[in-house]
């Protein structure tokens, strides 16, 4: 029932734009870690964004969707973003997540195998799946978060 915009922050200041001839800045949550929009809000975003509009305002704005979307909400609805840290994005270390906090992530993404970054450092010995059946280690920490699920016996 509230304007709420929920998310995490890529770039921790202002991003600045160009919105018909006016330089503008604005806060947004990259879409990369997830971002949460309450249905009252996406409502008011619609004269922005419903039936081709969204992608008219980010061509004006001169960015990307996430961008749009933050600039929608923060400048022109005049709705904060929340911060959370329970949202992770594919551009993020992983290996710096405290084991004990996982079960209470929100959004944790993927990263090719090649790049290990985004695997939490407590998954890299794990014994639930072997790297070769697991070179994410994403079926691996589905198992230690839900370990009762049949998929992990």
């Amino acid at each position: 029932r509230k304007d709420v915009y929920l998310g995490r922050r890529s770039i921790f200041k202002d991003f600045q734009g160009n919105f018909r001839g006016k330089t503008v800045y604005f806060v947004f949550a990259t879409t990369g870690a997830g971002v949460c929009i309450s249905k009252p809000l996406a409502n008011k975003m619609a004269p922005w964004a419903k039936s081709g509009k969204f992608l008219e305002t980010s061509r004006a704005l001169g960015h990307a969707d996430d961008c749009t979307i933050g600039f929608i909400i923060t400048n022109l609805l005049n709705v904060n973003l929340t911060v959370t840290n329970s949202f992770h994005s594919h551009m993020e270390n992983l290996t710096d997540l405290d084991p004990k906090t996982l079960k209470n992530q929100a959004v944790l993404s993927y990263r090719s195998p090649e790049n290990t970054i985004n695997i939490p450092s407590n998954l890299n010995n794990t014994n639930v799946f072997n790297k070769l059946v697991d070179p994410t280690r994403f079926y691996s920490l589905h198992c230690l978060i839900y370990p009762e699920n049949p998929f992990c016996k």
